[in-house]
C-alpha cells in the first residue's frame, strides 16, 4: 500500500482495504476423500471429481477423453450395419472376403 500524507493529519492509504470475512476463518479445500466419486461407464474404474468438471458433474460419465473415445467408438460400430466399411465407398476389404 502505498500512503498518501497532507500536512495537518497522519498518513492514510491510497487502497483501502475492505476484507469483511477474516481469511483464517475460511477452509483451504477439500479432502480428496471427501470429494465426490462415480463410477466410468466405459472402463468400470472410479474416478473423482475434479475442478474443471465444476459445472458439468452432472453429465461427466467417463474418467478419461480415452474412455469417452472408446465409447463413442464402440456407439458407432454398433449403429453400423453389417457388410459396411469404414472405408470409402462402403466396399469390404479383400481380407473380409475371404
Amino acid at each position: 500500500l502505498h500512503f498518501k500524507s497532507s500536512d495537518d493529519s497522519a498518513p492514510r492509504p491510497l487502497i483501502e482495504a475492505t476484507c469483511t470475512v477474516s481469511l483464517s476463518s475460511m477452509p483451504r479445500g477439500v479432502r480428496k476423500e471427501n470429494l465426490p466419486r462415480k463410477t466410468c461407464v466405459s472402463c468400470g474404474k472410479p474416478f473423482t471429481w475434479r475442478k474443471k468438471w465444476e459445472k458439468c458433474w452432472d453429465e461427466v460419465t467417463t474418467c478419461s477423453k480415452r474412455c469417452n473415445a472408446q465409447r463413442k467408438a464402440a456407439k458407432r460400430d454398433r449403429a453400423k450395419p453389417e457388410g459396411t466399411s469404414r472405408f470409402r465407398g462402403g466396399a469390404n476389404t479383400a481380407a473380409e472376403d475371404a
